[in-house]
C-alpha cells in the first residue's frame, strides 16, 4: 500500500476573518481514501493541531481529487504513419468511419475537410 502522503494532501487551511483558531483544513484524497480517512478524523485533527502547537483547526473536510497523471509523450502512436496511407484500398464506408474515429482520437473536429 502506498504511503498516506502519496494518496492525499493538505489542500488548504482557512480561518475565520481576523482569527487564527477555529480553522477548517481541507484534505484532497484519491479514490476511496476519502472515506477511509473520515474514520481517522479525530486522530488527524490532533496531529494537525499538535503541529501548530495550539488548537488551530476544529474541522477537517475531505474532498476527492484526481491523481497526478504522467505527462503525455510528444507524439501519439497514431501520428507515426499518415492515416490516408493506411486506408488506401479500404471500402469507402469503412474508410470514412475510420477517418472520423481517428480525428476524434486526435482531438480534431471530424467535420473539417482537412486530411487526417
Amino acid at each position: 500500500m502506498a504511503p498516506l502522503s502519496a494518496r492525499c494532501s493538505l489542500e488548504k487551511i482557512t480561518f475565520p476573518l481576523g482569527k487564527n483558531t477555529k480553522g477548517r483544513a481541507t484534505l484532497g484524497c484519491i479514490g476511496a481514501m476519502r472515506m477511509e480517512l473520515q474514520f481517522y478524523h479525530d486522530m488527524l485533527l490532533k496531529k494537525i493541531n499538535h503541529h501548530f502547537g495550539y488548537d488551530a483547526v476544529e474541522k477537517i473536510t475531505f474532498v476527492s481529487r484526481y491523481p497526478d497523471l504522467p505527462k503525455k509523450s510528444q507524439r501519439s502512436p497514431l501520428e507515426l504513419a499518415p492515416l490516408h496511407d493506411m486506408l488506401d484500398g479500404i471500402d469507402d464506408t469503412l474508410s470514412v468511419e475510420l477517418r472520423t474515429l481517428h480525428a476524434l482520437l486526435m482531438g480534431k473536429n471530424p467535420m473539417e475537410k482537412n486530411k487526417c
